[in-house]
């Protein structure tokens, strides 16, 4: 059965260089794991990238069919790219991308979470970022503005899809009193 990595895009900024950039550096990345010496042999092969309604029949509920394709990932990648303002100023990722966020902490916890962030909208990951998020380790980052030719659209996601396998876990949860969906024996 294939091994998914589940990944929560926007579209509010250029999908030049935040999400066509983020999904093919996911499926390199995804290509080196498949080549990773640490995996067993039986899940090289078996991975694959999945997002919103990608592959579902007809017309399906899009938060239903979100919910439960993020329930069935080995790992969540979100874009936590800065999108917009807050009424105090500071920035803040994609509404959407956030509520996936809640359900994907809920349902695999922290260690299978792995954050990406285009840098070239601003704002300051210590200060920015949601009060919940800004005290985890921050997002893999990455600057690439939207007038940035193909060289270097390349170079940025060759470096994003080796970063990106670095913090995927795909070990069984462990879960421990802090994480989210942890209930007493």
């Amino acid at each position: 059965m294939p091994i998914s990595i589940f990944f929560s895009w926007q579209a509010d900024r250029s999908t030049l260089v935040c999400r066509n950039l983020q999904e093919r550096a996911l499926e390199r990345a995804i290509e080196r794991l498949g080549q990773m010496a640490d995996l067993q042999n039986a899940n090289r092969e078996e991975f694959v990238l999945d997002r919103d309604t990608k592959n579902e029949p007809g017309s399906p509920p899009v938060a239903a069919t979100i919910f439960t394709k993020i329930d069935a990932a080995a790992v969540f990648v979100p874009d936590f790219t800065f999108v917009g303002l807050r009424t105090d100023g500071r920035s803040t990722p994609n509404p959407n991308v956030l509520v996936e966020y809640g359900w994907a902490l809920k349902a695999l916890g922290y260690r299978r979470i792995v954050p990406i962030m285009n840098t070239a909208y601003g704002g300051s990951l210590a200060i920015d970022l949601p009060f919940d998020l800004r005290h985890h380790r921050h997002p893999i980052t990455y600057h690439c503005p939207e007038d940035a030719d193909e060289a270097t659209r390349k170079l940025v996601r060759e470096q994003l899809a080796k970063d990106c396998p670095r913090r995927m876990n795909f070990e069984p949860p462990r879960r421990s009193s802090f994480e989210p969906g942890w209930r007493p024996a």
